[in-house]
């Protein structure tokens, strides 16, 4: 009943059950615009936390001061959490990345026939 479009979870389908004779262009297409998405949704998330706390500071200064283990609650997530913060978002980014690229690798080999997996190539060595 519900149509996928061509962005988000619509990528992650079409990489996982794609046509047939998809060419690498193709692929790689669908993977740079999986790890795009990616991005974009860690960068967001990044932003709201550095560019929202001093918001919620300006416009709710009591929820901004509020104490937290002895520190305003700004300060405790601008100085102290945000290197944790940066590095779970960025173990995410990873993680997701290489789950993605071995997902379009696996499928790449599980779709090959097998005098294309034995040298490597599509065929078209040399072209340009």
């Amino acid at each position: 009943m519900s149509q996928k479009s061509s962005a988000g979870p619509a990528a992650d389908a079409a990489v996982a059950q794609p046509g047939a004779g998809r060419s690498d262009r193709e692929l790689a297409s669908l993977l740079m615009r999986r790890q795009a998405a990616l991005s974009i949704r860690s960068a967001a998330v990044f932003l709201i936390v550095i560019l929202g706390v001093p918001l919620v500071n300006h416009f709710a200064r009591d929820l901004g001061q509020t104490p937290v283990l002895g520190f305003p609650a700004s300060w405790f997530l601008l100085g102290l959490l945000f290197y944790p913060i940066t590095w779970a978002l960025s173990t995410y980014f990873v993680k997701a990345s290489e789950a993605r690229e071995a997902e379009d690798a696996a499928f790449i080999r599980s779709e090959r026939p097998d005098s294309e997996k034995n040298n490597g190539s599509d065929g078209k060595r040399g072209r340009k």
